[in-house]
């Protein structure tokens, strides 16, 4: 399990919180893994504190139309007892 913490900008921050994105679409800069964790702080042209932890479920590579770098990651909502544990990776850093 490995973590990654990525801002995401406010209008995708707000989809996500009511339940009507449940995706990324990132550069796979980070070799992404199904079972691992992102923390994502909203963004807007400033932090604005808010942020959630998701489990990415699913990496789709290659994906039509889309250039040979960029990932389609399907990610769920997290459970306390997994937000509880990234968190306190996340302060380990």
């Amino acid at each position: 399990m490995r973590i990654h913490e990525k801002k995401i900008a406010s209008q995708w921050f707000e989809l996500r919180l009511q339940g009507l994105k449940d995706w990324e679409i990132r550069i796979n800069d980070c070799d992404y893994q199904a079972g691992d964790y992102m923390v994502l702080s909203e963004y807007d042209e400033y932090y604005t504190g808010r942020n959630m932890i998701v489990m990415i479920t699913h990496v789709a590579k290659n994906v039509p139309h889309l250039s040979d770098d960029v990932v389609v990651l399907s990610t769920r909502d997290t459970v306390p007892v997994e937000r509880s544990r990234v968190l306190k990776e996340v302060v380990r850093k």
